[in-house]
């Protein structure tokens, strides 16, 4: 176990789920979400203690993060999105949850995956 995984809380994806979900919104095709490259984050409830759970970022626009997870975040929660690997280096994210919905797409319904959508913006490179 690596040290990352030691550190992930129970409420996301597993490093090797987190990765599958990665590489099967990539091979979705880029039409739908134009050059955005789906990738793994941490992501950290705001009213709840304890390590970040994994997710993936399979969109951005604007001020608006899109994530798939095993399950919804309540809407109204404030989190923190941890983007470790965005193209123009690490950074910090603060949001509030403003819906989620179950994925549609058949890997999506397959993998179980519940789409949150999350109003924030960027507060740091870390």
């Amino acid at each position: 176990m690596t040290q990352i995984e030691q550190k992930v809380g129970e409420g996301g994806f597993s490093e090797s789920e987190a990765q599958a979900i990665e590489k099967s919104f990539a091979a979705d095709g880029q039409e739908r979400r134009g050059h955005f490259r789906p990738r793994i984050v941490l992501i950290q409830l705001l009213s709840k203690f304890g390590a970040p759970d994994r997710a993936v970022l399979v969109g951005e626009r604007e001020q608006e993060f899109v994530l798939a997870l095993p399950r919804a975040l309540p809407n109204g929660e404030r989190v923190l999105i941890f983007d470790h690997s965005a193209p123009d280096g690490p950074r910090d994210i603060s949001g509030i949850v403003i819906s989620s919905r179950r994925g549609s797409r058949p890997d999506d319904k397959r993998l179980k995956l519940v789409i949150n959508y999350v109003q924030g913006r960027q507060i740091s490179h870390t």
